[in-house]
């Protein structure tokens, strides 16, 4: 049914406009007919043109050519005027709809619409492994536009090189400390600071926890539950030391003398509780190594998250200068760091040498923090 629709269709396309060529054909040939009835003869002029000899059978032939060149003319006016006359009412209707539509959104509605635009371009430069961005392309994001004499796209130009001279916004690259063309900013620092200028979208404010705190939330839990428990053993071995050294203690203040004051029992007693110590020293050593190991698995897992991007740190960098600005520390730079939860420092990998200090952890509020 459906094909035999479309071969219909097909063939009332085909056919259409020799039936109008036909339909505009009679319309002239009438026309002559009429302008003889009225003593004007166009065929009689057109053999005079030509030198044709005026005879019946050519006369009734050039009559019939002057219809069909009538016919072609009309068609093609026909189809031009048609076209042009459907285009402009199509135009009309569909900037009448436009305009209606944005008189019809508030202004709420076109500032999310353009915030969704500028979030959807930075996605897609954040898609393509992009960490760094010079103030023009950035301006060309904000402007969607890349055009360097766009007048929109000048003035975002202008924007984003005061706000990294005011130290707004982060860059990097900078020659004798002058922001130009050369400035590179961190997409993540861009991302924060339009979230807070409304260029983008409104979300909550992160949660930023210290390392420890970090550790506790983020990290695996099994690895949680193996530190906890290799914490209670080490504790109550650490007990156990506490009080087998007690005890030895108040043997010697009973004893000043040492051994050589000390009954026979006394000394057995003595030769216990030096046996016990040995033991509860090295169970205590043991399970205190294994305390470290664990919290070296949870410092590794957290690092690991935050080289992923499913988690997001920033600091101070060192040394650090009274005033300067609070970066976010890029994901690929954890590839090289390490965490030192006691002091919220990132160092240099396999060394004590601290990179950022005052280091924060919180997890973005974007969809790649779920696949942790």
């Amino acid at each position: 049914m459906a094909l035999s629709r479309t071969l219909g269709l097909k063939a009332v396309q085909l056919i259409w406009p020799a039936i109008r060529f036909c339909i505009y054909w009679a319309i002239g040939r009438g026309l002559l007919e009429y302008l003889a009835t009225r003593n004007i003869y166009p065929d009689h002029w057109v053999a005079r043109i030509f030198g044709i000899v005026a005879a019946p059978e050519n006369l009734n032939w050039i009559a019939w050519g002057i219809a069909a060149l009538g016919a072609l003319a009309v068609s093609f006016l026909s189809e031009h005027f048609w076209r042009r006359w459907i285009s402009q009412l199509g135009d009309r209707k569909s900037g009448q709809n436009d305009t209606a539509a944005l008189g019809q959104r508030s202004d709420g509605e076109v500032e999310r619409a353009a915030q969704a635009r500028v979030a959807e371009r930075l996605e897609q430069v954040k898609k393509a492994g992009t960490q760094l961005l010079d103030p023009a392309t950035i301006a060309g994001i904000w402007a969607d536009t890349l055009d360097p004499h766009n007048t929109v796209r000048h003035l975002h130009f202008r924007a984003i090189k005061e706000a990294i001279s005011q130290g707004k916004l982060p860059g990097t690259v900078l020659k004798d400390g002058v922001v130009n063309k050369d400035a590179r900013v961190p997409v993540t620092s861009l991302e924060r600071f339009w979230r807070k200028e409304g260029v983008l979208p409104h979300t909550p404010e992160l949660d930023w926890l210290v390392v420890s705190d970090a550790i506790e939330r983020f990290c695996d839990p099994t690895l949680i539950r193996e530190r906890d428990d290799e914490h209670e053993l080490w504790k109550k071995s650490f007990d156990d030391q506490t009080e087998v050294n007690d005890k030895l203690g108040e043997w010697n203040r009973k004893h000043p003398y040492g051994v050589q004051s000390a009954t026979e029992e006394e000394i057995h007693r003595w030769q216990r509780l030096c046996d016990l110590k040995g033991l509860a020293d090295s169970s205590e050593k043991m399970n205190r190594d294994e305390v470290v190991k664990a919290w070296d698995h949870l410092r590794i897992d957290i690092c690991r998250r935050l080289s992923i991007g499913s988690l997001m740190a920033r600091g101070f960098r060192v040394p650090h200068i009274g005033g300067s600005a609070e970066i976010d520390i890029p994901a690929s730079e954890w590839r090289v760091l390490d965490i030192d939860n006691t002091r919220d420092e990132a160092l240099r990998k396999g060394s004590r040498e601290v990179i950022y200090a005052g280091v924060v952890i919180a997890r973005p509020h974007t969809s790649l923090s779920a696949s942790a």
